[in-house]
């Protein structure tokens, strides 16, 4: 087993070395792999978090972790040029993305689209005659992403990969499909999960007389997290063509003690720059700051970043998820317990009481769940934690009786 996983360690990690210098630089900007507040945040160390909608195009191999269908969309102003939201003014740069991350029993699909654009620019000819004051630029990509995963004995290892149809507008148009290849590497406990995107793998123009090409770019990343409550990371990501080397860490830290307002802060720090005699020469860096904050079903995302010259960015997302996740665990516990399957019951009720640590119905269900495994001790401790939380749903439900029948059981 650990052969099997060390080899499909080993071999993305030898595309690296072959992709990151076999491609030639030239292209258009294509800042799809920056897209979500969140994840922005963590940087190209979020390639082994991938734990959201955003792992549409961040890893594809992260949507196996997505229990339900989420949707996600973004804008950006980059640098806060003419405004946060302004489609008008000419140095404005603003970027755009949705996305649909759908789970399967099968395999976990996808789809997204992703516009970086300015809509007012200077268009020439040949001789450099103006040819349009007003015209607009656009770089489009429309993303098909597929996932699958597999278990091997506490491991969970999957694959991901993105088709994408690339289109250039304004004054040079042309298109192409490109290929990205992902994996991520569960581990149990605390070791540190793994995380490999390779982008650009593939890149054919069909438009535009060949004027179209996107670099190899790989991004390798590893996640730890040492409490549940916690999630470090850090990454590596090389172009190819491009002596520099991007370095990013990231951190969050989760609450659910104020359900239903579930809340994260996150933190991260970018550094580009050179490796030279045997360590990384940074040439410039950055802090980036934000926070999550969901609701039942949907998400709020805001990210902060700093540049030094062109101003700050503000980053926004929204996401909607199919179920809140509380319902979702409480619905599937309720489904174990009535084909009397306890120990999954127990293991939805426990993921609940992660998420909202206040709901006197799920300790209620679970209680009932630990009476039929004949645990009496713990049915006792759970019915008592409703009686100190919430006094009017303990007399409301009468379960000062249920607590005096447990006691009496043999």
């Amino acid at each position: 087993m650990i052969h099997r996983i060390m080899l499909f360690i080993l071999i993305p990690l030898g595309f690296f070395f072959l992709t990151t210098n076999s491609y030639a630089a030239g292209r258009g900007a294509f800042a799809g792999d920056s897209i979500g507040a969140r994840p922005s945040i963590f940087g190209e160390s979020f390639v082994a978090v991938a734990d959201d909608a955003s792992a549409l195009r961040w890893n594809p191999a992260g949507l196996t972790q997505l229990l339900q269908y989420e949707f996600t969309s973004s804008h950006i102003n980059f640098f806060s040029m003419g405004g946060y939201v302004d489609y008008t003014e000419t140095n404005s740069v603003n970027e755009d993305f949705i996305g649909l991350a759908m789970p399967g029993r099968i395999a976990a699909l996808g789809i997204s689209f992703l516009n970086l654009g300015v809509p007012g620019m200077l268009n020439s000819d040949e001789a450099g005659g103006i040819t349009n004051s007003f015209g607009g630029y656009s770089e489009r990509t429309l993303t098909l992403s597929a996932s699958k995963g597999i278990r091997l004995k506490g491991f969970g290892l999957s694959g991901g990969c993105n088709v994408n149809y690339y289109s250039i507008g304004g004054g040079s148009d042309s298109s192409g499909f490109g290929l990205d290849g992902g994996l991520l590497l569960k581990t149990p406990g605390i070791i540190p999960e793994i995380g490999i995107m390779m982008r650009g793998l593939f890149m054919n123009t069909i438009l535009g007389g060949g004027g179209l090409t996107i670099p190899a770019k790989t991004d390798i990343a590893m996640s730890f997290s040492p409490w549940r409550r916690v999630i470090l990371s850090g990454g590596l990501s090389k172009t190819s063509g491009d002596p520099m080397i991007q370095y990013s860490t990231g951190l969050e830290l989760i609450s659910h003690e104020l359900a239903p307002l579930h809340i994260s802060l996150i933190g991260g720090y970018k550094v580009l720059g050179r490796l030279e005699e045997g360590g990384l020469e940074a040439s410039s860096g950055g802090l980036a700051g934000g926070a999550s904050i969901r609701i039942s079903r949907y998400r709020i995302d805001y990210a902060y970043e700093q540049h030094a010259l062109l101003g700050d960015t503000h980053r926004i997302t929204i996401g909607i998820l199919q179920n809140s996740l509380e319902s979702l665990h409480f619905r599937k516990g309720k489904q174990a317990f009535e084909r009397l399957d306890d120990a999954s019951a127990v293991k939805e009720f426990k993921e609940v009481a992660y998420l909202s640590p206040r709901d006197a119905e799920n300790y209620h269900i679970m209680a009932l769940t630990y009476e039929r495994m004949r645990e009496k001790e713990k049915a006792i401790e759970l019915l008592n934690k409703i009686k100190l939380m919430n006094s009017d749903y303990f007399a409301e439900k009468k379960l000062n009786q249920l607590m005096n029948d447990i006691q009496e059981q043999e």
